[in-house]
């Protein structure tokens, strides 16, 4: 999916490619995700009920809210929340401040 929406988009910072493919991602839960590898199929094959497209739509898109946030904190010069917002969306994987 991170193909699809990226595909011939630069990026000028990370936190708006971060906002920028949670705002394009909510439209591609619902399509078809080929398998980057190559080998065939659609990866996203799982999420195969409305119902859980719906979930993934649901935190796509408080991921986005998240993001948009983080960016706002930012550029105001509130460094420690826009990190809190990122930690909320990557949790571990988002270095921590000490």
């Amino acid at each position: 999916m991170v193909l699809q929406v990226l595909d011939s988009v630069t990026i000028s910072n990370f936190p708006s490619g971060v906002r920028y493919f949670f705002d394009k991602a909510r439209f591609y839960i619902s399509k078809q995700n080929p398998d980057p590898a190559g080998y065939g199929g659609d990866v996203g094959s799982y999420i195969n009920t409305q119902e859980k497209i719906q979930e993934a739509i649901n935190k796509i898109q408080l991921a986005y809210e998240s993001a948009l946030k983080a960016e706002k904190y930012e550029s105001m010069g509130y460094t420690r929340d826009a990190i809190n917002m990122w930690i909320k969306i990557f949790g571990d994987y988002f270095p921590a401040y000490g």
